[in-house]
């Protein structure tokens, strides 16, 4: 098990947190405003921007972020 696959375990075991959804709470907290638009998240998270609608429409459930 490489460290990545560990490190995506113990955030979704401790905080129901899958890696994907920190990164992007990651990538938002260090932009002024902590915002962005959904395509320079998606690029700079490194996934596909449907993939990125889906994620961020989850967080936005759980009221971790807001559109």
């Amino acid at each position: 098990m490489n460290a990545m696959n560990s490190l995506d375990r113990a955030l979704q075991k401790r905080w129901q947190l899958p890696l994907t959804d920190f990164e992007i709470l990651a990538t938002l907290s260090e932009n002024p405003g902590n915002r962005l638009r959904m395509s320079d998240l998606a690029d700079k998270v490194l996934i596909s921007r449907s993939r990125m609608t889906y994620r961020v429409d989850h967080l936005i459930g759980r009221g971790l972020v807001i559109r």
